[in-house]
């Protein structure tokens, strides 16, 4: 996704009660062409190692937004404005 000032690469599980993964990269075609490598490596890593041991690491270009399933609508709505305040 193309925000204002970054590109965002978001990565959505289906049918499972995890999170959005973010990743943001300056808004540059290297960047970005850069960024999906790096991601390419980062979903390999997790597959092998399990998305807690990736969690653990500091990723300065990353941001999760938890999923809260409690009260479908007003998650929806909350996790919609998460998201969009993270896609600069």
């Amino acid at each position: 996704m193309a925000g204002d000032k970054k590109y965002h690469i978001v990565w959505e599980t289906l049918n499972s009660e995890e999170a959005t993964y973010i990743w943001h990269f300056e808004k540059t075609m290297d960047a970005l062409r850069n960024g999906l490598n790096e991601i390419e490596a980062i979903l390999s890593e997790i597959k092998n190692t399990g998305k807690q041991d990736y969690l653990k690491k500091d990723h300065p270009n990353f941001s999760r937004i938890m999923h809260d399933y409690s009260d479908a609508q007003q998650g929806f709505t909350v996790w919609k404005g998460l998201l969009e305040e993270r896609l600069v």
